[in-house]
């Protein structure tokens, strides 16, 4: 039974004040807000709605009264539902009243502190808990008054408003969105406008998503048009119109934030952006790029939703971006590209190949780029997500030219192995970044002096940070462990340990202390070649002239062998904020002096530290480099050996080596050390330092061993003998005839022992691999005792003779005879032993001039077939060299690594030769100039010259165009093509018969040589000038004739030198088995 209403009479009577007729509304509005629908006869409001309705009360001027008669309309029309008791035209006006109230200037939904803010939420929650709102739809003017909703409603979001008004707002609009016929494009303006919205967790962004969400189907094709209508209208003729250019812009970022809240909305957008990648105009084709770069980069909870499933053919298009013309168009692809590939890892086989191939993009700002854009990622992304290529290609730029490119890639290849660190436990982790350290050594072959200092920014700062000695060796085994051999050989480079002490940078210190200013200026080019700097002369003398106390003193610490590694490193890093403060045009040249001339990596606090954690190869380089550090440890180091630590033994005998006395002596000492002899060479040096009277019975049980005892006794017999004999000659010196026969004898005569084959499938085999046989080891060891031996003698060109004989054998045929069937990988070794031995023998000047005329027996071991060989060699004959431990003469042999197949060879000799080249003058001359005529005697004498084969002749000239490419420039162009041409008159004094006809493969090089440098000349654009000055006539080898009267080289192979026609020769390159 419906009920009666209990209110009776009109809602107003002419004469009655607004408070009374304010009471009787709200008397109305709290029996209506009381009933139900369907509990009431609804015949009884007729009248009532009839009054409402009227201007007299919509147009009230009492906003009190108004507000209740809003609240009593928003009840008329839930207990009427479905219908309204309203025609069309009273709806309109009611439903603009009823808004009118709900954005009230003062008394509105957006003030909560008015006493009217309740009513005007009742309306509000009203409209959208019974969907009265969706009346206005029927209305023939229905989507005026819902743009008037959607807009006025809207900017109240700008205020604070309440979660309850949001949410009755929020399904007030959805309910309109569904119900309306059509949907009008200023209401979709309002929305897209909220969306794009500089803060999406604003009050509108986050509203028009929730409005969007459930409506996306209906909005689709209206959202569509409406992006298709702005880009039209967005379009411009004028370049530099920039308020169209600026338009678009933000058109193209109101995409991207419609994108991120509601993605399916742009079901129809997307191909429009893919026509804009195709255009001609850079600016429109840029935002279409970076646009869809964005869309492509969201994440979605399952891939099949993302973007890029979505749009296959779009997602193609972009991918071709990547070779867009225009550099700003690239840099934003590969930032893009990038996040893609963190959202989605399954597009890393489509992404890889493009990301790599920008890694060596022609702009340095799209390769800065790609390298920016891997160093700001976090672990995880770095871990996961990138792929290891992409890393590698990254490797490579720490070799690029471009300062910021370079600088980019290693910080974020450093990064990247820092990130994972903190995960050293994890087998994946060591994997992908474990290799890091060693891409980035490698980068100092490329030779520059600017690569050199990024590696050793990246180095320190990065891969090798220090914190605390603990955590400093634990991470530095770590890295060692993870370098390759010739990584390693780089590392060990970066100490400086190779350095003699004290070094030029020592001696420059001194010269800023105003101590022996004379030696200024050859001391800066010195350091100069050290660094490798052809700037370094000028900075050096200019600081030295007024020199920095703080950067001087930081560098008296930091040179001292003594300094503990954590005081070095603050002092070094304090120097460096002094050097950018104060010295900011010498910084890089300055700090690059303080890190060559300290020990940055390696020094005396790593003593006791690597013993404890058993890193024999590190601890064995520090022994055989370095062994002054190992003085302030003497005790320890004695205490040690006391106890039987074999490894502190080692660097024991290395201290002792160094400096006898840094021991004293106890028979507790050489009680151990004389027990210790017998299965430890170190021990017998050492105990030939410390008691040389014991030496005699000690040789004499080594000896014995030799003679009868294991393998592995002789093994260790011989290498103790060959450190008796370098450290007690004197002693050693009445036992040298029956003990060298007997190590000739039972050692480097003896066949090799059974299992014949056994190391032939591999190309080296090292003495200290775990695999090798004591028989290795005693080979070696018997080549270095015989280097001794032969120091010792008074007449030592008379003793060497057939010790030489023996090397020069091993040198070429890698074992003493040729019925010894030693194994390949063996003889590689001892080819090796024999060239170092010979370089040893070299530096006696008594037997450089037995050895200089035959030098040309080299080349074997320079080009041998396994790499070991060819690298060791070379190693040590740069560093004999860069220290003055081998004739100038030696510097002819390293060019003879043109044709290595390993191209860090010819980096090497190519980096020494920069550093000589900042020597003085004279210096430099007598190293690179005046090796040029010995240079082409090698070749002359080369096993595989023919100079009667033209193909050879042609082939050859790659070995004079790589001396030019090192050495040649435009002042010494002309010295060198006098050189050549003076050669041609020189004859060969080791020939049998010294004769033009006798000589001519020499002649025939040095017409070639010529020939080789007048086209280096034109290439280059040089100009040569006759010169009469004397060419070096190297005695031992060439003597002066009298001048040719004819040409050697025919003049059609003549023609095809000149012609740059050589075509190349040399053996294919070999894997580094072994290695």
């Amino acid at each position: 039974m419906p009920q009666r209403l209990r209110f009776e009479g009109p809602l107003y009577v002419a004469g009655m004040l607004p408070d009374e007729t304010r009471a009787r509304l709200t008397t109305l509005h709290k029996e209506l807000a009381g009933l139900d629908q369907g509990t009431i006869d609804t015949t009884e409001l007729d009248a009532y709605c009839r009054e409402l309705i009227r201007p007299a009360f919509l147009r009230h001027k009492d906003r009190g009264v108004q507000s209740m008669v809003a609240c009593i309309l928003a009840d008329m029309l839930r207990l009427y539902a479905p219908n309204a008791p309203f025609s069309p035209s009273e709806i309109k006006s009611l439903f603009r009243f009823l808004l009118a109230q709900l954005v009230a200037p003062s008394a509105g939904l957006a003030h909560p502190e008015h006493p009217l803010y309740k009513d005007a939420v009742y309306v509000l929650d009203s409209l959208s808990t019974v969907k009265s709102v969706v009346l206005v739809c029927d209305l023939p003017t229905g989507n005026d008054i819902m743009t008037e909703y959607f807009e006025k409603l809207w900017a109240l979001t700008e205020s604070d408003l309440a979660k309850n008004v949001e949410l009755a707002m929020t399904d007030m609009f959805v309910q309109l969105l569904e119900e309306s016929a059509t949907i009008p494009q200023s209401v979709v303006h309002v929305l897209i406008s909220a969306l794009a919205t500089d803060d999406p967790a604003s009050t509108a962004a986050t509203m028009a998503t929730n409005v969007c969400r459930p409506v996306q189907d209906r909005l689709q094709k209206h959202v569509a048009r409406y992006f298709a209508t702005a880009l039209h209208e967005s379009q411009y003729d004028d370049a530099d119109d920039t308020d169209a250019m600026e338009a678009l812009e933000q058109l193209h970022a109101q995409i991207v934030r419609v994108a991120e809240a509601v993605p399916s909305l742009l079901t129809s957008v997307v191909p429009q952006l893919e026509a804009e990648l195709g255009v001609d105009d850079d600016h429109v084709r840029h935002l279409a790029t970076r646009v869809l770069g964005t869309l492509f980069a969201l994440a979605s909870g399952v891939e099949s939703d993302s973007f890029i499933h979505l749009y296959p053919s779009a997602w193609k298009a972009w991918l071709g971006r990547t070779v867009d013309k225009r550099v700003a168009i690239r840099t934003d692809w590969i930032q893009s590209a990038v996040r893609v590939l963190c959202a989605h890892e399954s597009v890393a086989p489509a992404l890889s190949p493009s990301l790599a191939a920008r890694a060596v993009d022609p702009d340095e700002h799209v390769r800065t780029a790609l390298a920016d854009a891997i160093g700001s990622l976090d672990y995880e992304s770095l871990k996961h997500k990138v792929p290891t290529r992409v890393l590698h290609e990254l490797a490579q730029r720490g070799k690029d030219r471009r300062a910021t490119v370079r600088q980019s890639a290693l910080v974020a290849l450093g990064r990247a192995f820092d990130l994972g660190c903190t995960d050293a436990d994890d087998a994946a982790a060591n994997t992908k970044f474990g290799w890091i350290p060693g891409a980035v050594l490698t980068c100092v072959l490329a030779g520059a002096c600017e690569v050199a200092r990024s590696v050793t920014y990246t180095w320190e700062t990065y891969i090798m940070p220090f914190a605390d000695m603990p955590s400093y060796t634990q991470r530095l085994l770590r890295v060692w462990n993870g370098l390759q051999e010739q990584e390693r050989t780089i590392f060990l480079h970066m100490t400086n340990l190779r350095l003699a002490r004290p070094s030029a940078m020592d001696v420059w210190l001194e010269c800023c202390r105003g101590e022996g200013l004379e030696r200024l200026d050859p001391c800066v080019r010195a350091v100069a070649a050290i660094l490798g700097d052809a700037e370094a002369p000028g900075v050096l003398a200019s600081f030295a002239a007024s020199p920095d106390e703080t950067v001087l003193d930081a560098m008296q610490v930091c040179f001292d062998p003594a300094t503990p590694l954590a005081e070095s490193v603050a002092r070094r890093h304090e120097a460096r904020a002094r050097m950018k403060e104060v010295l900011v045009d010498a910084a890089d040249t300055l700090y690059a002096c303080l890190w060559d001339g300290s020990f940055p990596l390696l020094n005396q606090s790593c003593v006791l530290p690597l013993l404890d954690a058993h890193a024999t190869e590190l601890v064995a380089y520090v022994a055989r480099q370095a062994p002054y550090l190992c003085v302030p440890h003497a005790s320890a180091l004695t205490e040690r050996v006391v106890e039987g630590d074999a490894l502190a033994l080692k660097l024991f005998a290395a201290l002792l080596g160094h400096d006898k006395a840094a021991v004293q002596a106890t028979p507790v000492l050489l009680e151990v050390l004389h027990s210790q002899a017998a299965s430890h060479a170190e021990a017998a040096q050492a105990l030939a330092c410390l008691a040389p009277d014991a030496v005699p019975d000690m040789a004499k049980e080594m000896r014995g061993r030799v003679t009868s005892g294991s393998a592995s006794e002789r093994a260790t017999a011989v290498a103790g003998l060959a450190h008796v004999w370098e450290y007690a000659p004197i002693e050693m010196a009445p036992l040298m005839d029956g003990m060298v026969e007997d190590v000739l004898h039972h050692v480097l005569l003896a066949p090799w022992p059974s299992a014949v084959g056994q190391f032939d499938d591999i190309e080296w085999l090292d003495e200290h691999d775990p695999s090798a046989p004591p028989d290795l080891m005693a080979r070696v060891a018997a080549l270095r005792m015989l280097v001794y031996v032969c120091a010792a003698q008074d007449d030592v060109a008379g003793a060497a003779a057939p010790i030489l004989k023996l090397l020069w054998v091993v040198l070429g045929a890698g074992e003493a005879q040729s019925d010894q069937q030693t194994p390949a990988a063996v003889r590689a070794r001892l080819r090796s032993g024999a060239a170092e031995a010979l370089l040893d023998l070299a530096a006696q000047d008594a037997l450089a001039t037995r050895i200089l005329p035959r030098m040309g027996r080299f080349v074997y071991v320079l080009q041998d077939e396994c790499f070991q060989v060819r690298s060791r060699l070379l190693g040590d004959l740069l560093s004999r060299l860069a220290c003055d431990k081998l004739p100038v003469d030696f510097h002819a042999l390293i060019f003879l690594v043109a044709f290595d197949p390993e191209p860090e060879q010819l980096s090497h000799v190519a980096s020494y030769v920069r550093r000589v080249r900042l020597l003085p003058e004279a210096l430099r001359q007598q190293r690179l100039e005046d090796v040029w005529v010995r240079f082409l005697f090698l070749l002359s004498h080369h096993p595989d010259f023919q100079s009667d084969q033209p193909e050879q002749l042609a082939s050859f000239a790659r070995y004079m165009d790589f001396y030019l490419r090192c050495v040649a420039t435009q002042d010494n162009v002309s010295v060198l093509a006098h050189y050549a041409a003076d050669v041609r008159s020189y004859l060969d004094v080791t020939s049998p018969e010294q004769s033009f006809e006798a000589d001519h493969a020499l002649h025939v090089v040095a017409e070639l040589a010529e020939l080789v440098i007048q086209r280096k000349a034109h290439s280059e654009g040089w100009t040569i000038r006759p010169l009469s000055s004397p060419t070096p006539c190297p005695s031992d080898i060439l003597r002066k004739g009298p001048s040719p009267s004819h040409r050697f080289v025919d003049p059609a192979i003549a023609e095809r030198i000149l012609a740059g026609d050589a075509k190349p020769r040399g053996r294919e390159k070999k894997s580094r088995i072994g290695s």
